[in-house]
This record gives structure tokens, sequence and C-alpha cells, in this order.
């Protein structure tokens, strides 16, 4: 039960404790100080002695948010439920008892700023200055209102944007109190996504910047900043990242006032950071080059109490790529009169020991499938390794004709060799080698392979590369720019289906 003059403390604290959904309580109630029960307050108590109560209350319960302008759900309506009460009061008379009104709104408050909030409709509002979530969370504003969530998933399933920060008001019916706006909540970032059948390049002079809105400054409070936004590409090919990829989070905004604020915050107070957004990639091969630069950052707030956690969270990268060597096309080299050739980048890290060489536990290097089983009498390619003099790794690339795909070969418990030939390109040498079991990235079979001369080509130069078979005999012959090297030699197979490009860490580009 509940008095009839319960204070607005005593109410906002049983409410929260007796209704679970609600997630906030704000209560004034006429004659707050008990002081004015004389008849010449306007404030004051009924002249029965009467009192009202005014109540801010909030819920995440049945608050839809939409997360596109274009969803369905951008005026859906819940149904809303009455609040009512039982009457227990007693001291009736002339048969006139005390009853209890409960009104929608706020038009009937006896403080006469609370009545500028004429709905009678819950609806909903950021406010209080919190940041906005999406990648992550938001950091906390000033006041009660909690900041927002994290939402969607790393993967982007669905492409969302980014939410704002919560404007500076710490009650609804502040936002009336002045003419203008001020201490409005950052915008969130928008969204973004780039399909492409082929390859995806982002330039050095380009940059997606998709990012949250900093909260406008304040003179007693400040707003919040909005989170980051999305940014999803998806390439058939190859992506290749030059420029700038951004989702960073909105700074909180600045109070201004450097006079003490009150305890409860209800009216002022730095605004909460907004979080980082979300950035996926999926390609083939996805490739970053050394200017590149991707950020995810949540925005940072300027209070000084280091018990807020006003600061917007991190947010998410997601990369979903076919191979793990990085592959694209270079557009600017090419050779034997052509502009343009595969770059292969050294991989980013070594790959784990492998003492059984399981092959099922290796993912395949970069492979053409030449569609069904042939028998070449031919097969001639360029190669060229960049600078490398600072690299500690003597090897840069393989280069591997297989009877059959890495997939089918990995399947199996048991295989006699994975190429039928391999050459493998160095620093100063280049190996060979026929019918051996090599995993893609580990350089550990060239020790096994016999070393040709290196007279016959130039590193950082392009070197021709011609392979000839004798189906019939089953033997092959090699020559680096026209100048053979190997004669003849046998190898076992009876077709080839796969051609297989492997790189190493610490190796150069190829």
């Amino acid at each position: 039960s509940i008095s009839h003059d319960v204070s607005a403390t005593e109410l906002a604290a049983i409410l929260l404790e007796d209704v679970d959904s609600l997630s906030t309580v704000d209560v004034i109630r006429s004659d707050p100080t008990d002081n004015c029960n004389d008849g010449f307050c306007r404030n004051g108590p009924q002249r029965s002695g009467g009192y009202t109560w005014t109540l801010t209350l909030t819920t995440q319960t049945g608050n839809v948010s939409p997360f596109s302008p274009t969803s369905n759900d951008y005026d859906y309506e819940g149904e809303v439920k009455e609040l009512s009460a039982l009457n227990y009061l007693s001291g009736c008379v002339n048969s006139e008892c005390p009853m209890i009104h409960i009104e929608s709104g706020h038009a009937k408050s006896h403080n006469h700023k609370m009545r500028s909030i004429k709905t009678e409709k819950p609806f909903s509002l950021a406010y209080g200055g919190a940041g906005g979530g999406y990648g992550g969370k938001g950091g906390d504003g000033f006041g009660d209102i909690a900041a927002g969530k994290a939402y969607g998933d790393k993967q982007i399933s669905n492409l969302y944007g980014g939410s704002g920060g919560g404007v500076s008001a710490g009650h609804p019916f502040q936002l009336g109190v002045f003419k203008d706006p001020r201490g409005r909540g950052g915008s969130g970032g928008g969204a973004i996504e780039i399909v492409a059948v082929n390859d995806i390049v982002i330039g050095s002079n380009s940059a997606l910047l998709f990012e949250g809105e900093h909260g406008a400054d304040g003179y007693m409070s400040a707003g919040g900043g909005g989170s980051g936004g999305s940014i999803l590409l998806a390439a058939g090919g190859s992506i290749q990242i030059d420029g700038m990829l951004s989702v960073t989070g909105g700074d909180g905004g600045r109070r201004k006032s450097v006079a003490p604020v009150d305890q409860d915050n209800s009216f002022g107070g730095h605004g909460g950071a907004g979080s980082g957004g979300r950035i996926a990639l999926y390609g083939e091969s996805v490739v970053f080059e050394k200017q590149s630069s991707v950020l995810l950052n949540g925005g940072e707030c300027s209070a000084t109490n280091a018990s807020q956690e006003c600061n917007g969270e991190r947010g998410t990268f997601h990369i979903d790529s076919g191979l793990d060597t990085g592959l694209v096309i270079d557009q600017n080299t090419g050779a034997a009169g052509t502009r343009r050739s595969l770059y292969l980048t050294p991989r980013s890290s070594r790959l784990p020991f492998n003492p059984k060489r399981l092959l099922s536990s290796t993912q395949s290097s970069p492979e053409y499938d030449l569609g069904a089983s042939s028998r070449p009498g031919r097969v001639s390619f360029y190669y060229r390794a960049e600078n490398h003099s600072h690299f500690k790794s003597n090897w840069d690339a393989a280069f591997e004709l297989r009877e059959a795909r890495w997939s089918y070969l990995s399947s199996k418990s048991d295989v006699a060799y994975t190429a039928v030939v391999g050459l493998f390109f160095g620093r100063d040498e280049v190996r060979h080698g026929v019918n051996y079991i090599g995993i893609p990235h580990d350089d550990e079979p060239i020790k096994e392979l016999d070393s040709l001369p290196s007279t016959s080509f130039k590193s950082r130069s392009w070197s021709k590369v011609d392979i000839l078979f004798d189906w019939e005999n089953h033997s092959h012959s090699i020559y680096i720019n026209d100048i053979q090297l190997v004669q003849s030699a046998p190898f076992q197979g009876e077709s080839i289906r796969a051609i297989s490009l492997s790189n190493f860490h610490e190796g150069s580009g190829v």
C-alpha cells in the first residue's frame, strides 16, 4: 500500500521495485517540502489535502527501434496498457469519498513546464546525453537513461546504420525550456554495401567514412555521440585496400559551464561517446597495403569522473577470405608487353608446425582449376620478385602443377605426392622437383629439391619460364629465359588438373 501523501522519492522507489519492466522512474509531487498546507502556495495540496504526482516512466519493453528508415517498424505502435491503482482511501464526507485520478500525459501537471509534453501516448526519445551503440556499447551519459547497446553481428548479416546519441536534456520536458534545440545528440554513421563480380580496389586517395557525429556542446549539458555505421565489401575476386575505411564513433559533447552540477546530474553533464561501427570484407583474397588504415574506435568523452564509463566501445572487423594469401591484380606492372599481372603479397604469419604433414590441416593456396584433366604440351609463365633485401627468408614463391585440386588431395588419408612438377623461386636460386608432398606456403620440401643454375635469371626482373612435357615418355624439360636448365627429367602422373601458386612468410612480394 501507498500512503496518500507519499513523497516523490518514496513513490519512485516503490514503482521501480514492484514493476519489473520499468527502467527509470522520475516523480515530482505538489508541495514537495510538506510546507504548504496553509493554502497560500500555488503548488501546495488542494483544499481537501489532495496531492498531484507527475510521473515520467521509461522502459525498454515494447520499445521497437527501426534499423533503417524503410523498416516496416518505423511507425509501429504496440499495445499500451492503462496504469491503474486500487483506492483504499478513507474519510468520506457527505458521501463524497477521496478519489484517485490517473491521467495520461502531463497536461494536468502542477508544474507548468512539464505541461509542454502534450502527448497521451508513450513515445521513444534518447535523452540524458548517452552515446549511441552499434558495434559495441555506447558511453554512459550524465542521465539515468542507459547508453545504446550493441546490435547486429560482425558478419553484417543485415546492413544496419549507426544510432544517434542522446539529447542533452535530463528530462523530456526540458526540451521545451529553450526556444531553439540545444545539446543535440550526434547522428549515427550511415551504411554502404559494395558488391563486385571481380575485384574491389580502394585507392590510396580514397576513403570510405561512415563515422558517428560528435554530440553537440552545451552550457549546462551536452549531447551524446552517434555510433559508427557499416561498411560491407564483397568481391568475387580480390579486395585491395590502399586507402581508409572508418566507422569510428562520435565524441560526446562537452559541458561548457564550470559551475558544479547538482549531485543527481538531473540537468547537466558531459555527453557519452558513440561506439564504433562494423566493417566486413568478403573475397577470395583481401589485401591491405602499407598506407591503408582501418578505424573502428569508439568516441571519447570529456568527463573527468574516472568511474564513469563514458567512452564508446570499439567496433567490429570481420574478414572472410577464401585464401590466406594476399592475391591482387597489379594494375601497373606486366610482362611481355602486358599491362597487368597477378601479385602475391608475403604471408602475414608463419604456418603452425605440422610434424606429420597433415594435408587436411592446411588451407589451399591460390589455385587455378583447368576444369578437367589435361595433358598440356607446354606451360609458360613469367615471374618476378620484388625488392626483398630486408626480408629474412630466402624463398619467395612456388609454382606447382597438380593432378587434382587441393580439396581432393587434402581429403585423402594417404597420397604418394601432391605436385607432379614444382618450381621454387628464391633470392639467389631456383629449385625444381617432381612427385613430392608439398604443403602450400611451407618451404620444408625445398630442402630435398634440386637447385638450378642461377645464371639464367635475375632478381627483381621478369623471367620467362617454359615447362615442356613429353607425355608419351613421361618426361619434361624446363627453360628459364630460353636457357635449358632441365632436360627430359622423368615424372609420374597421368595429367594436370590444377595450377597452384604459393608464397612464404617473410618472403617478398611476387
